[in-house]
């Protein structure tokens, strides 16, 4: 399924933000 990849991508992203934010 694309949307579920997708979605892994994003939360990854977000993830990475997050990190880079507090840092």
């Amino acid at each position: 399924n694309t949307m579920e990849g997708l979605g892994k991508d994003v939360k990854k992203l977000g993830e990475k933000v997050e990190h880079k934010a507090s840092s």
